[in-house]
C-alpha cells in the first residue's frame, strides 16, 4: 500500500475501500467531499452520480440520475453540496440527500470568454461561467 504526507498528514491507500452494490462498478471519480457526519460523497462520471458512503466504506445511497453532463467537482459547506457540472457551466446546489436547490449560470450557456474548449487560454474575462470545474461559497 502506497503512503504520502507527512506528520499528521499521513495518509495510506485502502484498497477496495468503498463497497458498492453487487454488480455497481465506478466510473471515473472526478472529485470526492465529506459532510459533517464523515460521510464520503463520491462525484462519478456515469449515473448515479453521487454515491455515498459512511467513513467505512458502507454503500449508503446514491443519487444525481440524468443531472450531469460532465462532472467535475464537489464541496460540502455547511451540509450543502455544490457541484460543477463542467460542459453544462453550471454548478448546482443541492441538499444532502438529493434535492436540488439552486442552479447557478444557465446550463449549456457558456460565458463569453473566447475560449472554445477546456484547455484553451482565455483571451478574456466574462461571466458568469465557462467550463467551471470547482465552486467554493464565501462564507459570508
Amino acid at each position: 500500500m502506497a503512503t504520502v504526507g507527512t506528520g499528521k498528514y499521513t495518509y495510506t491507500e485502502v484498497h477496495d475501500w468503498a463497497k458498492l452494490p453487487a454488480g455497481e462498478t465506478f466510473a471515473m471519480v472526478s472529485a470526492v467531499a465529506t459532510d459533517s457526519q464523515d460521510r464520503v460523497y463520491a462525484f462519478q462520471r456515469k449515473d448515479p452520480p453521487i454515491v455515498i458512503f459512511d467513513r467505512a466504506g458502507h454503500f449508503l445511497s446514491s443519487w444525481g440520475n440524468g443531472a450531469f453532463l460532465f462532472a467535475h467537482g464537489i464541496h460540502i459547506a455547511n451540509d450543502i453540496v455544490y457541484l460543477t457540472d463542467r460542459d453544462s457551466s453550471v454548478c448546482l446546489v443541492y441538499t444532502l440527500d438529493g434535492k436540488p436547490m439552486q442552479m447557478l449560470g444557465r446550463h449549456g450557456v457558456h460565458s463569453d470568454t473566447g475560449c472554445e474548449r477546456p484547455g484553451d487560454l482565455v483571451p478574456r474575462a466574462a461571466g458568469p461561467f465557462n467550463y467551471p470545474s470547482e465552486l467554493v461559497p464565501d462564507p459570508d
